[in-house]
């Protein structure tokens, strides 16, 4: 019932176009003042049933969050993550998957690995950090992440010009396994720019 766009301002601020339900599906600007906010910080966004969460790179060095769900009546929060390997500058990149029980925000650190915070039913809704060590990752990698009911999947551009997938469902117990497809026309550097959509029944990844 709801869609929610964000994006970091030249004013680093964090702004919002909403539209839904509680506004006649009109879209609407919001502008939040949030701490260790830069002109360059990264975001991932998500929502499922019970809750959204927004997530940004903070001047920090950690992850800030502002969430809000049934547990507190659909009050703006504020949150802070330690991020190991977070990097700074444009180098940045960010990806989360949500569904009914969990969300997971994956990144690039510095050490090449894709880094994981992950929260859900599994582990009674505590965040923990897991770190992947996996093939031709690079620093300026781009990633790409979504979720349905049966499966998790997370995509990233490797050195070797081709999409890597780590994918994870209940068709392999929820171990995650790791393939490379073909990707015509992938750019390098920092003009990489990835997108996935997924639902019940397809995952359409775009760049």
């Amino acid at each position: 019932d709801v869609f929610n766009l964000f994006w970091v301002g030249s004013d680093s601020k964090l702004h919002e176009l909403h539209q839904g339900q509680h506004n006649n599906w009109r879209w609407q600007h919001t502008t939040h003042d949030v701490p260790a906010m830069l002109p360059d910080s990264k975001l991932a966004a998500g929502r499922n049933d019970k809750s959204m969460k927004v997530f940004w790179s903070g001047s920090d060095g950690q992850f800030h969050e502002l969430h809000m769900g049934h547990y507190n009546d659909w009050q703006w929060q504020h949150e802070v993550h330690d991020a190991p390997g977070l990097q700074s500058g444009l180098n940045r990149s960010t990806a989360i998957a949500c569904h009914d029980d969990v969300f997971n925000l994956f990144w690039v650190g510095s050490d090449s690995k894709l880094h994981e915070l992950h929260q859900g039913q599994h582990n009674n809704w505590r965040w923990q950090h897991t770190t992947h060590d996996v093939p031709a990752m690079l620093p300026d990698s781009k990633l790409a992440a979504g979720r349905n009911d049966k499966s998790m999947k997370v995509f990233w551009s490797g050195s070797d010009g081709q999409f890597h997938e780590l994918h994870m469902g209940h068709y392999n117990d929820w171990q995650w396994q790791h393939e490379v497809h073909d990707a015509p026309g992938l750019q390098s550097g920092l003009n990489r720019s990835t997108a996935i959509a997924c639902h019940d029944d397809v995952f359409n990844l775009f760049w």
